[in-house]
């Protein structure tokens, strides 16, 4: 009895050692890509933003062809709309209204629309005044449909309501290239000077930051899109590094996948991330002008005291 028991600790203890820790999470598998360089129905031209809204229909920034894609869950071709001839359409999201927001980095502001297309307003407008917009590049959405919006062009996140009044905003260190918020309402940017991920409450008020310049894990060199899964991981476009990172809300390093290549699962400049409410992973590949599709890989069974009694019959 007591080797028994002594063989049953040490199991325990084994799997204790070999349970899921920082940099210790399998990165996600390739599931299939969409899109093709062109102007044409279901082409693109530089994708910058994508997001998903809760019936699983896909909304792309198409930034040179001036417009924004809607395809369904399967990729096949759903619908296109123009955004106008200078408007290079960068960061997009859906609210809990199920309205689609557009930034639209060179007319100063952002854009919303219904699922269908149908303009349906304006936040901002071109300048430096509280509530005007410079340049700005992603949008974001809390739980009660506030906007928040990173504004390129001012280094500052601006922040408001779901119909587009002006609210506040708040300084961000280096050039703000993405913004999301989290199912806390935290609010996370990323900045390209700074190479790093900074925290904010929904006021705005600092909570932590993450990263540094460089390649390793947790490192970046312009990052920018980001997107959190079901279970609170949050995915961070590393587009320097032709790679997406996933770390936990508070920034520890899980894993990475990636790397410079048109072949299936490799990125040229990646620049935003969205996740469905199945956790499939959707990566606009800025560059390549497509979509890749990832999905969380199967963990292999693991080894039981009952599997090895099993296999030592």
């Amino acid at each position: 009895m007591k080797i028994l028991a002594t063989a049953l600790l040490c199991l325990a203890l084994g799997a204790l050692a070999h349970s899921p820790a920082a940099g210790d999470s399998l990165p996600p598998v390739f599931l299939m890509s969409w899109g093709t360089l062109g102007a044409g129905p279901g082409q693109l031209d530089f994708p910058f933003g994508v997001a998903v809204d809760a019936g699983g229909n896909v909304y792309v920034g198409d930034q040179h062809n001036h417009r924004v894609h809607k395809f369904n869950s399967d990729g096949s071709y759903a619908a296109d709309w123009t955004t106008g001839p200078e408007s290079y359409p960068a960061g997009i999201t859906v609210g809990p209204n199920g309205n689609v927001y557009v930034v639209l980095n060179h007319t100063h502001c952002v854009k919303i629309y219904s699922a269908a297309g149908t303009p349906l307003g304006t936040i901002g407008s071109p300048g430096h005044l509280p509530g005007q917009l410079f340049y700005p590049v992603a949008v974001a959405t809390d739980a009660a449909g506030n906007v928040y919006v990173a504004n390129s062009g001012d280094n500052k996140v601006d922040k408001f309501t779901a119909g587009g009044a002006y609210v506040m905003s708040w300084h961000a260190p280096g050039v703000p290239y993405g913004v999301f918020v989290d199912n806390a309402d935290c609010v996370y940017v990323t900045g390209n000077l700074g190479n790093k991920v900074m925290k904010f409450t929904s006021t705005g008020t600092y909570l932590g930051e993450w990263g540094s310049p460089g390649n390793g894990p947790g490192q970046f060199s312009f990052p920018e899109g980001m997107e959190q899964d079901a279970a609170g991981n949050i995915y961070v476009c590393d587009t320097g590094n032709d790679r997406v990172q996933k770390f936990t809300p508070s920034g520890i390093y899980l894993t990475q996948w990636g790397g410079r290549g048109t072949g299936d699962g490799l990125f040229h400049s990646p620049s935003d991330v969205a996740v469905d409410g199945l956790g499939t992973i959707y990566v606009a590949d800025y560059n390549n002008a497509r979509i890749e599709l990832f999905g969380e890989p199967v963990p292999a069974l693991p080894t039981t005291w009952g599997r090895i009694k099993a296999m030592h019959r």
